[in-house]
């Protein structure tokens, strides 16, 4: 029997939807967080001043969000990051070993049932150079179908040597689940982010045990981390969606 599909979802509707799952990351621990818009401080290398940090959305001729960097004594550095929906973006300050990364928050899949944010770590790295260091899952919905929905949920905040990412992620059968031959699954998870100042973040090796979802989840990161290996500011070019990340929530992961 064919699926029974759920209402389309405007662009409006699934960028709020998006909103609407974010879990506070403005209140994680060891976060200096900042409204949509608005610059914030950050040291990003260690023993030199804090540098400003600025978004600015752009709609036309292609949606996209600048972020602008002002660095004391070098040319200003610019970040580039799609914007599916458009407007701006947020900013947070995490600290990591002995400097500061800012998060940029992005849109990431998007479509019918299906909505996700996309936290965009940016650093400078012992060379000096600005890079994209990763790009983690923060909220995605998906509920293509009206049988079941998922919802996969992440927090990140300071820890000593890193970064703490805290995943909860969720199946259960939807209005007309009773169509559903699956089982609702429940999956959680914490892991520590490191960096020591070259390449992409990096984190430990899976745990004996570990659930679909979070070995989808490692899948992907290191995906990414293959395209962030040179630095990169600019991330229209990268195909994001050969990675995994934007699939975490399939229903063949759990």
């Amino acid at each position: 029997m064919a699926p029974c599909r759920m209402a389309v979802m405007t662009p409006r509707r699934l960028a709020l939807a998006g909103l609407l799952l974010l879990p506070g990351l403005a209140r994680a621990a060891g976060a200096a967080a900042a409204p949509a818009g608005t610059p914030v401080m950050a040291r990003l290398l260690p023993d030199a001043p804090p540098m400003q940090l600025r978004s600015q959305p752009q709609d036309d001729p292609e949606r996209l969000v600048r972020i602008h960097v002002q660095r004391s004594g070098a040319a200003p550095g610019l970040v580039l990051l799609p914007s599916r929906y458009g407007g701006d973006t947020r900013l947070t300050v995490l600290p990591l070993g002995d400097r500061q990364v800012v998060m940029a928050e992005m849109d990431g899949v998007g479509g019918t049932g299906i909505s996700q944010r996309l936290g965009v770590l940016i650093g400078i790295d012992r060379e000096g150079q600005l890079r994209v260091i990763g790009i983690e899952n923060l909220a995605l919905q998906e509920a293509g179908t009206c049988e079941s929905e998922a919802v996969l949920r992440a927090t990140l905040s300071a820890r000593p040597g890193g970064l703490a990412l805290a995943s909860d992620f969720q199946r259960r059968r939807g209005p007309c689940g009773f169509r559903w031959r699956g089982q609702p699954r429940r999956e959680r998870w914490s892991e520590t982010l490191v960096w020591d100042g070259a390449g992409p973040l990096a984190a430990a090796a899976l745990p004996a045990g570990a659930g679909p979802v979070q070995r989808a989840a490692a899948a992907a990161r290191r995906q990414v981390a293959g395209l962030l290996a040179r630095p990169v500011t600019d991330l229209r070019p990268l195909a994001l969606e050969r990675t995994g990340l934007f699939d975490l929530a399939s229903p063949r992961h759990g």
